[in-house]
């Protein structure tokens, strides 16, 4: 076997380890990005138990809601048979027919 093919062949193993290390790499790279954001996750969600847990004694939904009752009877309901009235407006028809008959006597 001659020299070049020699290189050539050892130039295409070498392309292809180069490649398949570049792939764990970045598979590698993809695992602990992964991992990093999962832990985050857990973190927040351990967080937002413990606050949970601290809101058991808490009556602060009730209050909320009670506040919420009062300020909707304080505010007057329109009734069902009441229309709210709308601006009345020209139609462009009525406007328009005088300008019409205008030009046509002309």
């Amino acid at each position: 076997m001659k020299f070049t093919s020699k290189l050539a062949i050892f130039g295409g193993v070498l392309a292809g380890v180069g490649a398949v290390a570049l792939s764990l790499i970045k598979r590698k790279q993809n695992e602990e990005i992964y991992h990093e954001a999962e832990i985050k996750a857990m973190d927040e969600l351990d967080q937002m138990m413990d606050q949970a847990d601290g809101c058991e004694g808490c009556t602060c939904a009730e209050e909320c809601a009670a506040v919420q009752e009062e300020q909707a009877e304080e505010e007057p309901a329109p009734e069902a048979g009441e229309a709210p009235e709308a601006p009345a407006k020209e139609k462009p028809e009525e406007t328009a027919a005088p300008e019409a008959e205008e030009k046509m006597e002309e």
